[in-house]
């Protein structure tokens, strides 16, 4: 069971984050009423449409207004890949579906002319890519607008990179994939626990406890490094963009196949998981940050906190810094209760440690 996106989006929108409009409504405008709005993005919801009016498109593009083209339908994006024939600055993106299937129908490396940029939720998907594969951007919030922003400071995917990243994947899919998918996110949930630093850009890093400033040894900590699933994965340290992004990588796979997204709101990012046809919230920085069992003086966890799993709308509301911005599914008001978890957590201890966590990958101390 999955939630299809919001079918239409607003005409026009004035916002600073939702410089779109739907080709249909684009193509009623005079060049003048263009100039007049504040528009960037060309959003595609039928194919048909499209080719009827093809010519109204490359007339949008010509007007120099628009550098992307936004579709939840890879064969829009296809179409124009063989029939634009500016392709100046172009780029197609792809939103997400929020469907968990085999996604070998995307062939990156057909689009030669144009710049195509495919959701992080699908790059395990994907057969083939190609190396700095540009990454989707784009969300809905609850009004259907497109949030094109960047919600993790990331924009490429390096082959080299992902290629380990599909090692772990099925290193971890060798020990867990037999498993429910509450029992996965779980597992997953303890893995990154066990591993991942939060740190945050320039080495300072604020948290509920305080301020932290950690000693990096002249590594750069840059807002897209931290930002990263690929150092969060890789390199065990990271923001919560990146460890949201990584919990997805490593469970939203062809493996794994859990359902679950990465979400944004209050400047922060999480996770929205469906298990047993029903919606509820994970974050894992949180049950990094705020485990109550952490190394001294550092945002690193000493053993596994579940306060964070599968918690419902009304602790979302109750804790703050959780109300989507973005699009999200229905979530479920109340928490898979704690007993529940608890009992799993015993099951799986058979399989894997859920305490004695390895130390802080850098030095830290609270300023």
């Amino acid at each position: 069971m999955t939630t299809p996106l919001p079918k239409r989006l607003p005409r026009i929108s004035n916002s600073s984050y939702t410089k779109i409009c739907l080709f249909s409504e684009l193509i009623k405008l005079s060049d003048q009423e263009l100039h007049d709005n504040i528009l960037r993005h060309i959003y595609i919801d039928n194919l048909e449409f499209l080719k009827a009016n093809f010519d109204h498109l490359q007339r949008l593009i010509k007007t120099g207004l628009f550098y992307q083209i936004v579709s939840n339908d890879i064969e829009c994006l296809k179409y124009i890949e063989e029939n634009l024939k500016d392709y100046t600055q172009v780029v197609l993106s792809l939103t997400d579906d929020y469907e968990n299937k085999d996604r070998h129908y995307i062939k990156p490396l057909e689009f030669t002319k144009t710049t195509l940029e495919l959701p992080l939720s699908y790059i395990l998907w994907v057969n083939e890519i190609s190396d700095k594969q540009k990454i989707s951007l784009y969300m809905l919030n609850h009004q259907g607008y497109m949030h094109p922003i960047c919600s993790n400071g990331y924009d490429y995917i390096n082959l080299e990179a992902l290629k380990k990243i599909n090692e772990l994947v099925n290193t971890l899919a060798l020990k867990f994939k037999d498993y429910t998918d509450d029992e996965k996110a779980i597992l997953i949930s303890n893995y990154l626990q066990s591993k991942v630093q939060y740190v945050d850009e320039n080495n300072i890093s604020e948290a509920s406890s305080g301020i932290y400033k950690t000693d990096s040894k002249g590594l750069p900590v840059t807002r897209e490094i931290v930002s990263s699933p690929e150092t969060v994965l890789l390199q065990h340290y990271g923001l919560c963009n990146g460890i949201a992004n990584a919990t997805m990588l490593l469970l939203n796979n062809p493996e794994m196949n859990v359902n679950i997204r990465s979400i944004l709101g209050c400047s922060h990012v999480w996770n929205v998981i469906l298990i047993d046809g029903k919606y509820y919230f994970i974050d894992n920085t949180w049950n990094i940050t705020r485990n109550q069992n952490r190394y001294p003086d550092s945002l690193k966890a000493k053993s596994f906190c579940s306060d964070y799993l599968f918690f419902g709308s009304e602790k979302a509301n109750m804790i703050s810094h959780h109300i989507p911005e973005t699009f999200c599914p229905i979530v479920e008001p109340q928490n898979i209760m704690e007993e529940s978890i608890k009992v799993k957590e015993k099951k799986l201890s058979m399989v894997t440690s859920f305490s004695n966590y390895p130390g802080p990958v850098f030095e830290s101390h609270r300023i």
